[in-house]
Order: structure tokens, then sequence, then C-alpha cells
């Protein structure tokens, strides 16, 4: 579970850059926004499973950061752009 969550949180970061182009903004809502609900999702798992908590706990915050990011680029970018 621990790789899962570190695994697509490096993901949907990797599509967030790729939203920072210009009207792909809308990569956010398809990618990002999933990739990182989901990261969070199963680095939650790892951690409450008291094996990885280590990576539990990283998992959780790329995923906040990767969160924070792609909800702040849809507000300046009013939700499309």
């Amino acid at each position: 579970m621990n790789v899962l969550g570190i695994g697509l949180a490096v993901v949907g970061g990797f599509f967030g850059l790729i939203a920072l182009l210009p009207f792909l903004g809308w990569l956010n809502w398809i990618t990002t926004l999933p990739l990182a609900i989901l990261a969070g999702y199963y680095s939650y798992r790892a951690y409450k499973s008291g094996r990885a908590q280590t990576s539990g706990v990283i998992g959780l915050a790329m995923s906040a950061v990767l969160l924070l990011y792609a909800v702040t680029r849809l507000g300046i970018g009013g939700g499309l752009i």
C-alpha cells in the first residue's frame, strides 16, 4: 500500500506539471485530483497498518501537497484553464 500511495502521488505530480501549460488545466480534474485522493487513501491505509508508518506519512504529505497544488491551480484558472 505504501509504494502504491507514493507512486500515485508521483504520477499525479507528473500530470500536474503537464497541466501547468496554458489550456491544459482540465488535466487537473481528470488526473491530478483523483490521483491525489487515491494516493492519500492508500497512504493513510499504509500508515494505519503499522508496518509502513514512515512511508505512509511521506505519501500523505505528498498527496496533501499535490491536492493543495491542484486546487490552487484550478482556483487561479477559474476551474478550466
